[in-house]
């Protein structure tokens, strides 16, 4: 959440200072591991603050099963 928060911040100052029509797409969760609670939380609070704009898409913590 911490690197979340000073993503949307620099994006906010990219569009203040030098591209005023810079606008996210989306946001894809990476490492993510079902099995945690903790997984669990960040993603309900991730998609409570951006909604939409979360993708449906999830890259998991490991990959090697894939």
């Amino acid at each position: 959440m911490e690197g979340l928060a000073h993503i949307l911040r620099t994006i906010t100052l990219v569009k203040e200072k030098l591209n005023p029509s810079l606008a996210v797409e989306g946001v894809v969760l990476t490492m993510f591991d079902g099995r945690t609670s903790l997984a669990a939380q960040v993603k309900s609070e991730v998609q409570g603050h951006l909604g939409g704009q979360v993708m449906q898409a999830i890259i998991p913590r490991n990959v090697t099963n894939y």
